[in-house]
């Protein structure tokens, strides 16, 4: 038996692209999943591959150590690790959340706004208003839970290309 294919770094000719980990397959067990048996049982089988992805994945385990280095200082050895294996599981959360609301919808995912009346309130003045996210959690998610306001709501993502080294 063969090992996986490592396709965890471009390398020459190739484009890094979001599905670059896992397979086909992998996905849609985790589809099943969800269908069945909802955000729980998910939820439950990525600790087991997020496990998978930092102990038996080295080369996926060193994409992240910038990062680690960087947002934690001095730390190192098994600190280092599972310091990987949270991040690993956050974004893993992340994703299945997206999933959750896109295969779902919004009304599967409990979703707490701060500042809901203020925003109502700007609606019923008939200004509009901008609102900004921080990069933590799922924006697909949280846009979801702005249906309460019962108007267009409008996205602006800003891409920045990789620049070369």
């Amino acid at each position: 038996m063969q090992p996986p294919e490592d396709n965890t770094s471009p390398g020459p000719g190739r484009q890094w692209s979001s599905r670059s980990l896992g397979t086909r397959f992998g996905h849609k067990i985790f589809f099943a999943i969800i269908r069945i048996g909802g955000r729980r049982p998910a939820y439950f089988a990525l600790y087991w591959v997020a496990l998978y992805y930092v102990l038996c994945r080295p080369s996926v385990r060193r994409r992240s150590d910038p990062y680690l280095r960087h947002r934690f200082p001095g730390s190192g050895g098994l600190k280092r690790v599972l310091d990987c294996y949270r991040m690993f599981l956050q974004m893993g959360k992340i994703l299945l959340d997206r999933t959750i609301v896109g295969m779902l919808g919004p009304e599967k995912m409990k979703v707490s706004i701060d500042g809901r009346e203020k925003l109502l309130k700007l609606v019923e003045e008939g200004s509009g208003f901008i609102l900004l996210l921080s990069h933590v959690g799922s924006w697909q998610v949280a846009l979801s839970a702005l249906h309460f306001l019962n108007v267009p709501v409008n996205l602006l993502l800003e891409f920045v290309p990789e620049q070369p080294r």
